[in-house]
């Protein structure tokens, strides 16, 4: 019971963050960004947001920069949006789930699919 409803709130506040990030950084000189998921504690405290960055890595740490600097009021938004009794303590990271994934799908591209095992008939 705890985990889906834990489940619900990851994806309320990824939607919710989502929305945020988009309205807050749409005209600014920001990096473009996504939100990939966001985690929270069992006790709904913390919530670790997971972006994706458009573009190398110096762009991935001014976005991180910007989202630190604006922590507080990205929560006092968070709060209004989200009927939570607690709007959870935010700390962004880069989601590097995406980079492996591509990492892996270049290897694949580079050496080819791997062929099905052989079917052995006695």
């Amino acid at each position: 019971m705890a985990v889906a409803r834990t489940l619900k709130i990851n994806e309320l506040l990824k939607r919710a963050m989502s929305e945020i990030i988009q309205d807050r950084y749409r005209d600014r000189k920001a990096p473009w960004m996504t939100i990939s998921r966001a985690e929270t504690s069992r006790d709904l405290r913390f919530c670790r947001i997971y972006l994706t960055v458009l573009g190398d890595e110096s762009k991935e740490k001014e976005a991180l920069a910007k989202l630190k600097e604006d922590t507080p009021r990205i929560r006092f938004i968070l709060g209004r949006k989200v009927d939570l009794r607690i709007v959870p303590n935010l700390e962004f990271a880069i989601d590097e789930d995406l980079k492996e994934a591509l990492k892996v799908d270049a290897l694949i591209e580079k050496n080819g699919p791997i062929p099905p095992p052989e079917d052995e008939e006695e």
